[in-house]
């Protein structure tokens, strides 16, 4: 399942954002409980990432940077930083892991900057 750190880190104007996704958190570790042996079940909560959904956001290079810089990492997340993490968690080498969130964030969540 996919939230955000906009459900854990408060955030000027994303109030319904993160009430939203809050509740996939919830939801997730509910069903990995209920689910579990069967089927795992985890989360990944990015920040803004590179993506057709958030070209509003990254419309040139100075919206760029100002979002980087926000990012301990410096950088806006890449699709490919997200997929690598979901390509992890669909495979054998995450077999003992569930009902956990990942945030795939650049350390924005949890690194003061």
């Amino acid at each position: 399942m996919f939230s955000s750190i906009a459900a854990k880190v408060g955030m000027p104007f994303h109030s319904s954002i993160a009430m939203c996704k809050a509740a996939i958190l919830s939801l997730s570790r509910t069903l990995a409980a209920e689910w579990s042996p069967k089927i795992r079940l985890n989360t990944i909560s990015p920040s803004l990432f590179n993506s057709t959904m958030s070209q509003n956001f990254l419309k040139d290079e100075s919206m760029i940077e100002r979002m980087s810089n926000k990012h301990p990492l410096n950088r806006v997340g890449s699709v490919s930083d997200i997929s690598s993490m979901v390509n992890f968690l669909i495979s054998d080498d995450s077999s003992w892991i569930t009902g956990q969130d990942f945030s795939v964030d650049g350390g924005l969540s949890t690194i003061v900057k």
